[in-house]
This record gives C-alpha cells, structure tokens and sequence, in this order.
C-alpha cells in the first residue's frame, strides 16, 4: 500500500491536508519514484545510481546511450530515461521513456517512470499574482524572502527546502506551495489511469489514482474507483477515508457523514473523526449537533487547536459570537502562534464590529502593513460576513481526520 504516503499525511489533521498531500506526493515520487504506491517494480534489474558527482552521472549516461544503440529494447530506453533525469535532462528523458512505452505499450513499468518524468517537470514558481495571494497568510520577513524568491524555477525539493531555511512552519509551507506549484497533473492521470487499464485487478494502483485525483481537484472521478476498491477490501479505512473526503469535495454530505460514521465505528477514540463530522453537521446546517460532536471530542482529548477552532466556527455560525470568541481564543492558547487561528479570530473580531480587537489580530499576525494601511480599516456594522481584508483565497477551514495504519 501507500505507506510512506499515509504517515506523512497523518501529520496533518485539517480538510487541506489535500494541497499537502499533492506537494508530499509530489516530493515522494521525485525522490523514490512510484514503488512506493504499490506499484511493481523491475525486480533484479540495476538501477542506474545516483550520484552527487556529475562526471559518474555523465559516465552512466555514456554507458546507457551505448546500451540503447547495441540493443534498443524498452528496457534499455527506461535505463537511459533515468540516466537522463540524473543529468537534470527532462526533456531528452521524456522522449527516452516515450519511446519505452512504443517499443512495448503494454509494460507497466515504462508508464510508472513517465509518471515519474512528468512529476520531475513539475516546479514551483511565484508571481507577482501569487505574491498578492499568498500576502495575508505570511509575516512580513517571510513575504520578504518569497518576494526575493519572484520569478524563478525551483524544483519542488529545493523550493521546499528554501523556505525550511527561512524557517516557514506546515502551515505556511501548505499557503505557500498552494500557490507556488506548477504540475503535470492531468497527463501524470492520464498515464495512472493506463496503470490501472492494463493491471485493472490491482487495488493498489487504482487506490494511488484516486488519491491522486483527490489532490489535484478532481474528486468526482476519484468516487467510482475508491468504490471499486472497496468492492474488493470493504474495511480499507484509508479508502473510506478518501471516500468521505471525495464526497464533501463534491458537496455529497449525506454519503461523506456515512462513511465518517463507519469509519468511527472502526475507531471510537479517534478525535479527528469526530472533528471531520463537526464539520459535515456545519455543513449541512445541523448546528446544534455540530457543537456536540465537537463538545465531545474535546472531553476526550483537549489538547487539539483544531477541535476548538472547529467548535468556535459552529458558535459562530449559529449567531453566538461572543462564545466563538471564547472558543478561539482556547485554541490559541493551545497554538499561539497559528495565523489561521489568528484570521479566523480577526474575521469574527471584524463581522462583531470589534475595531480594536481586530486590528490587534491583525498586528498579532504582523500582516497590518503587507495587506493594508491601518487609517484605511472600514469596520462593517455587527452581523454583516466581510472577511478580513486580504487579496486571495480564504484560509482553509480544520478538521479531516487520518486514520491509522489499518
């Protein structure tokens, strides 16, 4: 299975885990390729090796051209492919591997490493457009450093790993990367979705293509094979899971909230679940269960900012401002430091027409200057919805849950 996958996304207990899980997918295959998915291996086979040294990277691409010119098999073609991405030529490895799947279009193998050379043109690059976007979700200095980053290719690694210098914590990194990240999502589909055509009877491979068409946006293609997968393996919790998180995407909130209740079932104790049916009952406008299931997970472990942020927003929906207030303020003393708590508070402070406590959230998040001039604030009357002045898209809301390792 998706392991490797699985336990980086159970770090993140929020329902945009998503945007996180597409970078760690992403990451994950430049770095091991799609072995880690399930997917078969060339088993016995040597693997060109990586090395740091750019003469024994040239060296092995002498050696594999002269392969290919001896005997031009898709073997030999995949070799040279992997050769080329060692040398940072995509281009010349995508034609390499093309030409692999040619020679034999019904080996698996050849398509699992095209995944793996789109994936390898995938990069991160920041806009002024984005600069705007990303404004109110980051500090000043770190706006700075991101600013200093503005119109230049970064793979996704070293993009991640510029920003880990200028110690940008998860939540930034997910803000930011939002963004930043440029894909061959629909032609690495595409290629997954041959995967599955010519192996139709490998859970593990359909599994991996509705994970990733959850990720990249496309959650309604994503049901109709986790539904095939767990026609095949019904208690497959991770399925369920992206089943329910399918579902919401698509606004089908009576099928997410089953399959939550099952997966519940399965796993009384966990809070993240309760956390995500929180969000459902919102959702559908049952307010008043919303605040109970959330009542109820935090009795069982109160040491969760997302629990807290979850049942201020579901006060805070049904009109009882001052309790949400309460209730965020909870939340960071468990999390001090979060900017999405601190918006989500600054948004409330804002809608009450609470102008001193709005702009201090505002100076908490040292934001004030990169999103407005503080002269300029116009508070809405209390009861109106305007969010915090900001220039792009909402921060997301808490709460899908990662089950354990079934």
């Amino acid at each position: 299975m998706v392991k490797d996958f699985k336990n980086l996304l159970s770090k993140y207990p929020v329902i945009s885990w998503i945007v996180v899980g597409f970078v760690a997918f992403m990451l994950i295959i430049s770095t091991v390729g799609f072995g880690f998915m399930g997917f078969d291996s060339e088993e016995n086979i040597p693997v060109p090796a990586q090395s740091d040294n750019p003469d024994d990277a040239k060296a092995e691409l002498e050696r594999c051209l002269a392969a290919v010119a001896k005997e031009p098999t898709d073997f030999n073609y995949r070799q040279l492919t992997r050769a080329y991405m060692a040398t940072n030529e995509i281009d010349k490895a995508l034609e390499s591997v093309q030409t692999a799947v040619k020679n034999d279009p019904n080996d698996i193998s050849s398509y699992q490493l095209l995944c793996e050379v789109y994936n390898k043109q995938s990069w991160c690059e920041v806009s002024d457009k984005d600069i705007d976007k990303i404004k109110p979700l980051i500090s000043a200095d770190k706006l700075a450093v991101l600013t200093s980053m503005k119109d230049k290719k970064y793979s996704v690694e070293k993009f991640l790993e510029e920003l880990k210098k200028s110690n940008f914590n998860q939540e930034e990194l997910q803000s930011v990367t939002k963004y930043a990240i440029k894909s061959n999502d629909d032609r690495i589909a595409e290629t997954m979705n041959k995967i599955v055509s010519l192996d139709p009877n490998n859970i593990d491979n359909r599994f991996s293509l509705a994970s990733f068409l959850i990720q990249t946006g496309k959650a309604k293609e994503a049901i109709p094979e986790l539904q095939k997968v767990l026609e095949s393996n019904p208690t497959n919790l991770y399925a369920h899971q992206l089943l329910a998180i399918a579902y919401m995407n698509e606004n089908i909130y009576d099928k997410a909230e089953e399959e939550f209740n099952y997966m519940l079932k399965q796993q009384p104790d966990d809070v993240r679940i309760y956390s995500a049916l929180g969000e459902i009952y919102v959702k559908q406008k049952k307010y008043d269960d919303a605040v109970t299931i959330y009542e109820k997970a935090i009795t069982m472990d109160p040491n969760k900012p997302f629990l807290f942020t979850g049942l201020a927003g579901a006060y805070e929906v049904k009109g009882q401002n001052e309790k949400a207030v309460d209730v965020y303020k909870k939340a960071l003393l468990l999390d001090p430091n979060s900017m999405e708590i601190h918006s989500q508070l600054a948004n409330l402070y804002q809608k009450m027409g609470k102008q001193e406590e709005f702009m201090n959230e505002l100076k908490s998040m040292n934001i004030v200057q990169n999103v407005i001039e503080p002269n300029s604030i116009q508070i809405e009357p209390a009861g109106t919805t305007a969010p915090v002045p900001t220039q792009g898209a909402p921060v997301p809301t808490q709460s899908a849950p990662v089950p354990t390792a079934n």
